[in-house]
């Protein structure tokens, strides 16, 4: 059917209907939503086969990363626009997206029904390129994301680390200066409770509990306490 209805077209508009064979055939490749990277192609392809261009290039303005070139036919380098190059702006009601730039053979211009043609595929373009450039917007997002959640988790690790070190620096310091006192004053308390117990004694072995307990509070000094949280001020002091 598409071959009947080809030939047809033919017979009745004769070379005015090829550019809009071209413009059909570009309408379906880029109705499938095609990446970027195989959309820019696809446009440059269209529209220098629509005018039989010697180059086209088409422009996607992108962010501060720069914008995206691609070529027609495959392989031509790309250069700013010369002074004989057409230029079509491809732009939407939010504002230009990018561009498509033809170089055509010498003393050849553009012809008002190729430029009606590069009208048409300009504005079925720029759909299609705000869909590309909302897919690198949102891909660039969500590599910001990825970047900061991996600055969280090193962050977090940091804090945990640094909370594991303080952790045992302070049962360092307990089990050096606290905990050696105590357990001799258990000894001796222990040894007194089976004999009589002398004052001098008993007063020796406050002064080393009071020794013992400055040196727990200095240590402990803005800790937070967990129980303070699961029983409340009472419990917690």
């Amino acid at each position: 059917r598409r071959s009947v209805v080809r030939i047809a077209d033919r017979l009745a508009y004769g070379d005015r209907a090829a550019p809009y064979d071209a413009l059909a055939a570009f309408s379906r490749r880029i109705g499938g939503s095609p990446a970027p990277g195989q959309l820019l192609p696809t446009i440059a392809a269209a529209a220098g086969e629509a005018v039989r261009a010697d180059r086209a290039v088409v422009r996607l303005d992108g962010d501060d990363r720069g914008e995206l070139t691609s070529t027609w036919p495959p392989g031509t380098p790309s250069s700013e626009p010369a002074d004989g190059d057409v230029v079509v702006p491809v732009q939407d009601r939010s504002g230009v997206l990018g561009s498509i730039t033809l170089t055509l053979p010498p003393g050849r211009g553009v012809r008002p029904l190729e430029h009606r043609l590069l009208s048409d595929i300009a504005e079925q373009a720029a759909l299609a390129l705000r869909n590309a450039r909302l897919q690198i917007e949102l891909a660039a997002r969500v590599r910001q994301l990825d970047q900061r959640t991996r600055e969280l988790m090193a962050s977090r690790n940091r804090v945990i680390d640094a909370a594991d070190t303080e952790r045992r620096r302070l049962e360092s310091e307990i089990g050096r200066r606290v905990l050696p006192t105590m357990e001799r004053l258990r000894e001796e308390v222990g040894d007194s409770a089976t004999g009589e117990a002398r004052a001098d004694r008993i007063g020796e072995c406050v002064d080393r509990a009071t020794v013992a307990l400055d040196s727990l509070r200095e240590l402990t000094r803005g800790i937070y306490p967990t129980m303070l949280t699961r029983s409340g001020l009472g419990p917690a002091l």
